[in-house]
């Protein structure tokens, strides 16, 4: 698949965002908190108080392993967004904010995974308002986003009044959707009796007790996590399965139309799958004998 102009720069833009985060928190971290700088602002980490990361350290491992598991999740819309807004010429406009804010939210979280606290390194002292280059860029996408969906209301809204995500096929589609969603728990399933047995029996034979309040906390985050991943691939299913359902059906009334002599051609959307039944439908219509 073809990437467009919009779709690289917005590429480039998570890239750089998410690099010149990383790097300019670094070296705030050599500077002291609160230094002037061309008198409209301090510069230097604000938060958190103990920015010490260390990774043999128990908490500051499991803070990562906690963090890192919504990284996926987020990661997993963004590109999906990505691949779906560049096939609509209204939504393209929408991709670079988007990154602003998804790379935005990723810097913040790779904070809390690295220091247990969102770091903020300058001050806007009029305001007395703590940034980063996160936080900005969430803020640049927020508003983006905003201003985009106000200039082009009217297409957006005419979009989403001509194509809704209904179930067509509902009986092909739902069988779609649980087979997705049954492997996917077959997969949850199998990972979390090896995390648990791992975490209760076999670390138990180094002589380390899992206290069973951490073992709980343990169940309930995997749930939670599992349950986000399967929300999203639900709504992912019914966008795809849609994608085929849609044509099947309209290819349906097609052959119902000609059936009762009416002059009729078959059109689909501009993103649905399955294109070809358009000449195919053609084809018939050509050699088509009441």
């Amino acid at each position: 698949m073809k990437m467009s102009k919009r779709s690289i720069g917005s590429l480039l833009i998570f890239v750089i965002i998410l690099l010149v985060d990383f790097v300019s928190k670094k070296m705030a971290l050599s500077v002291a908190p609160h230094t002037p700088w061309m008198g409209l602002f301090e510069l230097g980490i604000v938060t958190p108080e103990d920015t010490n990361f260390v990774v043999m350290d128990p908490s500051s491992t499991l803070r990562v392993i906690h963090y890192a598991t919504f990284i996926g999740p987020l990661l997993l819309i963004y590109f999906f967004l990505l691949s779906q807004m560049s096939k609509k010429q209204v939504f393209s406009y929408f991709q670079p904010w988007v990154t602003f804010w998804v790379v935005g939210l990723i810097g913040n979280i790779m904070d809390r995974m690295l220091y247990g606290s969102v770091l903020s390194w300058f001050t806007v002292k009029p305001f007395n308002c703590e940034w980063s280059v996160a936080s900005l860029s969430v803020l640049v996408g927020v508003i983006g986003c905003v201003v985009q969906l106000v200039r082009h209301r009217k297409a957006v809204f005419q979009f989403y009044s001509k194509r809704k995500m209904t179930m067509t096929h509902p009986r092909f589609q739902t069988l779609y959707i649980l087979k997705i969603i049954a492997i996917s728990c077959f997969l949850a399933v199998s990972l979390l009796v090896f995390s648990y047995t791992f975490l209760k029996f076999y670390v138990f034979q180094f002589g380390i007790i899992i206290p069973k309040p951490i073992l709980r906390v343990f169940l309930i985050e995997f749930g939670f996590i599992i349950a986000v991943f399967l929300g999203i691939l639900l709504l992912m299913g019914l966008y795809y399965s849609s994608k085929i359902a849609g044509p099947l059906y309209a290819f349906e009334q097609f052959i119902e139309r000609l059936k009762k002599g009416e002059d009729t051609t078959l059109i689909l959307r501009e993103d649905d799958d399955m294109k070809e039944l358009e000449s195919i439908a053609k084809t018939i219509k050509d050699h088509w004998k009441p």
